[in-house]
């Protein structure tokens, strides 16, 4: 396995797949290796991440919601494999809006790393990620102060993934899906 990420002759479809197999297995360390030291990572409604060890946080913040993706690729340009992806994880589930459908889910590849990913949602999981976010944001904080920074962003870890599925579980048991303020 170690050699296909190092080999640049390794066909990008193929270190992509990889990439989506170790991203499922949540081993941080292994998907930070397959990573490009100056990667780029823009997800559908985060802040972009810049660098290794700060997609690592990201990739660490997510395994904590036990995320699965089923991707499917649907064209290989040169370095660039595209396609279409499902997100499936414990957080979505809890709250209802799951699977999260990215109509664009494109890796670069760069001498056997992936040196960038790009996506955009469908509207539909846009739509109910944004009104999602809108009413459980203010109540997490609120509640789970321990899961934001100084600024009110998410703290990256897998901790704070694993508490951002228990937050929601807690926020649907309280009935404040329809009272923000609850």
């Amino acid at each position: 396995m170690e050699s296909m990420r190092s080999d640049p002759a390794t066909s990008p479809e193929k270190i992509v797949r990889e990439f989506i197999a170790t991203v499922n297995s949540h081993d941080v360390e292994a998907v930070g290796a397959m990573v490009a030291e100056d990667a780029s990572v823009a997800f559908a409604g985060f802040t972009p991440f810049e660098g290794r060890d700060r997609i690592g946080d990201y990739f660490a913040f997510f395994a904590g919601f036990h995320a699965r993706w089923d991707y499917t690729s649907t064209e290989s340009r040169d370095n660039v494999v595209s396609g279409t992806m499902a997100a499936h994880d414990e957080w979505s589930e809890a709250a209802g809006i799951s699977p999260l459908v990215y109509a664009k889910f494109e890796l670069t590849v760069r001498d056997g790393l992936i040196a960038r990913i790009d996506t955009e949602f469908t509207k539909e999981s846009n739509q109910a990620l944004s009104e999602l976010l809108e009413r459980f944001t203010p109540w997490a904080a609120a509640k789970h102060p321990e899961l934001y920074d100084e600024e009110g962003d998410y703290i990256y870890d897998e901790s704070t993934g694993s508490g951002m599925v228990a937050a929601i579980r807690d926020w649907v048991a309280s009935d404040s899906m329809e009272d923000a303020d609850g």
